[in-house]
């Protein structure tokens, strides 16, 4: 599966491809780029990202959201891209995997996910999720004041993740890819980008 480096190269087999497993019965017959959101644009951050419609395929299941944000890689060739977000891998492939297959088991407010796809020879990838901003969410900087109130409604999120599996036996099996905070692809980066970057 080939993960473009322009949202406007996509393709709605493409999106097919990556959200039928996930959502059996699915299928995308059309896509619209509303916005791309470009390195540099100041609203980006680890990853590119596209506001998107799409129109689902005859025979698709009711209720898929139609305003979407697809996530992807940051294309490594593209002007002022800095090496470091090029580096990221680790991270996109935890969160594709988060979303296809421990997110769907929890009980928690997290944005809707019509699937995802990593490449681990690209390091490319594409994450598909419902546009939260059509429920009222709003993204503040660093700089806004969030609230006591907010900050305890996302620890409560966090902490009803690591609950629901806290030494679980699937780590053993299914969640083996799970990484540890020791070693896999992010503490990686942390360890060897990160401290480049800080100098």
């Amino acid at each position: 599966m080939q993960i473009p480096p322009s949202p406007f190269d996509l393709t709605p087999d493409l999106l097919t491809a990556i959200v039928s497993p996930i959502i059996p019965g699915a299928g995308v017959s059309g896509l619209t780029i509303v916005k791309s959101h470009e390195y540099g644009d100041g609203d980006v951050s680890t990853s590119a990202r596209a506001t998107a419609t799409l129109d689902y395929a005859a025979g698709s299941p009711a209720g898929l959201p139609r305003d979407v944000i697809l996530k992807l890689s940051f294309d490594p060739g593209k002007k002022g891209t800095d090496a470091w977000y090029c580096q990221l891998d680790g991270l996109f492939a935890n969160e594709v995997n988060f979303y296809n297959r421990i997110r769907p088991g929890l009980a928690i407010e997290a944005p809707g996910s019509l699937g995802g796809h990593f490449d681990p020879e690209t390091k490319r990838y594409l994450f598909i999720m419902e546009d939260v901003t059509k429920r009222g969410a709003t993204f503040p900087s660093n700089l806004d004041e969030v609230g006591v109130d907010n900050v305890k409604r996302i620890l409560d999120a966090i902490a009803k993740v690591h609950a629901t599996y806290w030494e679980s036996d699937r780590f053993a099996g299914d969640l083996s890819w799970v990484e540890t905070h020791l070693s896999g692809g992010v503490e990686t980066h942390m360890r060897s980008v990160i401290p480049e970057e800080v100098k």
